[in-house]
């Protein structure tokens, strides 16, 4: 009995209703432990809510459509004004730009303070934008003390095949180029240098499509029409000519001009014709690139290195070159940048050239090319077979040259692919740059390979002194397509149709004897 009572009076003390027992003990420290951290979980959130949403999100889209890349980041950090954006978005339709929203928010935060975001909702102040000259499909003021730039949500909105969309059924590409389009206007609005570059025409150039030139405008270079037949001259205010693929010769009088202008200190952007097509003869043209210690080889550069070749066509002709070293490439190596070059020229540097000069490779094919001199001839029937007297490479398909007001010392020009330094940088009076292909340029191809147009442009902004030149493409909205070489085709093939089943194959078999012997 006595028993029964102490059992029933530690049972007493032990129970939930009292305040003295080990379970009030431990329900006491378990509800503080709850509390404590519900507490903690509430200053964690209000802390992280204070953070930038650099810290705090991430970008998981498939083309990065939220983040802002390097070339972006280094144009905010060396920023010394202030750039105040008008986000002219009504409430309504903001869910609908959410890109475009967080990818503002990540130019501020990044900016560090240098940037300020303003909303304004159309339907609130619908003549805000009159003074920008806004119209209703502007998205974005960017203004400085300077000036200001207006950006339409239909340039950064796009579809890049809307033609084979229309025409063929394809599926459309949606793209977006928020990134590059805010980037270029922010550094329009803060530099002092806006060069003009002259388009020439009258010999049946090839002319830039629109697109390119909004690219070549959205960097801040300016682009007109120039015919030296009825103006006889370049004009003084032009920071670089293009000749791009003349169907017919120069004429005396139009070479004389070209190089009265480059021997002033004037830059040119050359992409020769089809020097291989039957009676294609540039003897001016030619006078113009030997002045500045190259020409252009009669053929086409043929491929047998498959990791060279395009994976699209599988063509030895459509080749993929390594990119070289350079000011105009350093801002696009660290994307494995490789252009698609198809029927490249090879550009020769001449022997014996003189000691101001200096031919730097842009593109290089690999050393088993060869040059198919006679790939149009009745004798060739098409084939890209090498025959005798077909020259191998490697080649160069683009080169920047320059031209120094005085001697540098050497005369090498073989294997210099570095960048140039800053003391170099002084002494340079003209730049060229010469391409193999009018494929840098052309719409078929730069759809399929963005690089192409970002490598001309780039070209551009060397040229032009724009050290900082923006060179960001537009971001697929849809999509991720993976470019990949004729080898690595073949490779991905037998690792995914023969290595892996094999080795899953056998690790079963191996796994079924093990056990059959236990």
């Amino acid at each position: 009995m006595a028993k029964l009572k102490k059992d029933k009076k530690q049972r007493g003390s032990n129970s939930i209703f009292s305040f003295k027992g080990s379970r009030f003990r431990n329900g006491s420290f378990s509800a503080a432990m709850i509390v404590i951290a519900i507490a903690l979980v509430i200053v964690v959130n209000l802390v992280v809510s204070k953070l930038p949403a650099k810290y705090t999100e991430v970008d998981v889209s498939g083309n990065n459509l939220y983040s802002i890349g390097k070339e972006s980041k280094k144009l905010l950090h060396n920023m010394d004004q202030d750039v105040t954006i008008y986000y002219l978005m009504s409430a309504s339709a903001e869910n609908s730009y959410a890109s475009l929203t967080r990818l503002l928010e990540n130019y501020k935060e990044e900016s560090g303070g240098k940037i300020k975001i303003v909303r304004k909702d159309p339907e609130l102040y619908p003549n805000f934008g009159t003074k920008y000259n806004a119209s209703q499909n502007t998205a974005l003021i960017v203004e400085s003390k300077k000036r200001y730039k207006t950006i339409d949500g239909s340039d950064m909105y796009t579809v890049s095949n809307s033609e084979d969309a229309y025409y063929y059924g394809e599926d459309p590409i949606y793209t977006f180029n928020g990134e590059g389009l805010i980037a270029n206007a922010i550094d329009y609005v803060t530099t002092d240098s806006l060069p003009k570059v002259y388009e020439l025409a009258g010999n049946g150039e090839v002319k830039l499509d629109d697109n390119i030139k909004n690219q070549i405008t959205n960097a801040n270079i300016s682009v007109e029409e120039l015919n030296l037949l009825t103006t006889g001259k370049v004009p003084d205010d032009a920071d670089c000519l293009m000749i791009i693929s003349p169907e017919s010769d120069f004429s005396r009088m139009e070479k004389d001009a070209i190089l009265k202008y480059l021997k002033k200190g004037g830059n040119a952007i050359i992409i020769p014709s089809n020097y291989y097509e039957k009676n294609s003869k540039h003897e001016n043209l030619d006078e113009v690139l030997k002045a500045y210690g190259v020409k252009i080889e009669n053929g086409i550069v043929v491929e047998r290195n498959k990791d060279y070749i395009s994976g699209i066509n599988n063509s030895p002709i459509e080749i993929v070159p390594d990119t070289a070293t350079h000011s105009i490439t350093q801002n696009m190596k660290s994307s494995n940048f490789r252009c698609y070059m198809p029927s490249a020229q090879s550009i020769k540097t001449l022997d014996n050239i003189k000691d101001t000069l200096k031919v730097k490779s842009l593109l290089t094919t690999s050393t088993s090319s060869y040059l198919k001199s006679n790939i149009n001839t009745e004798q060739s029937s098409g084939s890209y077979e090498k025959e005798d007297g077909d020259a191998t490479g490697p080649f160069d398909v683009a080169v920047a040259i320059t031209d120094s007001k005085t001697s540098s010392g050497s005369s090498d020009t073989e294997g210099t692919s570095d960048t140039d330094t800053e003391e170099d940088e002084k002494n340079i009076k003209t730049k060229l740059v010469v391409f193999g292909t009018s494929s840098i340029i052309d719409e078929s191809v730069y759809k399929m390979d963005p690089y192409n147009v970002s490598l001309f442009t780039a070209s551009l902004g060397w040229i032009c002194d724009r050290k900082d030149s923006i060179t960001i493409t537009a971001k697929n909205q849809t999509e991720s397509k993976l470019s990949i070489t004729s080898s690595k085709v073949t490779n991905y093939a037998v690792l995914y149709l023969a290595v892996i089943p094999i080795a899953v194959l056998g690790s079963g078999i191996v796994i079924t004897i093990r056990r059959r012997k236990r």
